[in-house]
């Protein structure tokens, strides 16, 4: 028995879910970081009596590590249900949002190391 394609041809839909799922993730993304980094503030202000650098990294990790499984799980749900733009969008979104900063960050790095003979 063949599962029903939830799209059928419409593009107007597939567009959609890519745009839902190119700007839901850095807005998701950004929210569980936030709540992740709040905790480490929390944690390192009654755990550590001081700054101690070694305890926060500890804490960030599993942190990262957890916004990562988040994501993988995120995008293999949406595509066990059919949605696969939704889960083309999260990957598109996730990946510029990373290498967009790399970026400017390298053509940064060009020009101020050029001496002027850049321009």
């Amino acid at each position: 028995m063949k599962e029903e394609d939830y799209y059928k041809d419409d593009k107007a839909r597939k567009w959609i879910d890519l745009v839902i799922g190119f700007f839901g993730a850095p807005f998701v993304n950004s929210i569980l970081g936030s709540i992740i980094q709040l905790i480490v503030i929390m944690m390192e202000r009654i755990f550590s009596s001081n700054n101690n650098e070694t305890f926060i990294f500890l804490i960030i990790i599993p942190g990262i590590i957890l916004l990562i499984w988040f994501n993988i799980f995120i995008i293999k749900k949406f595509k066990k249900i059919g949605r696969k733009y939704i889960s083309k969008g999260i990957i598109i979104g996730v990946a510029v949002s990373i290498l967009l900063p790399l970026l400017v960050f390298g053509a940064c790095m060009l020009i101020i190391s050029s001496n002027g003979r850049f321009l």
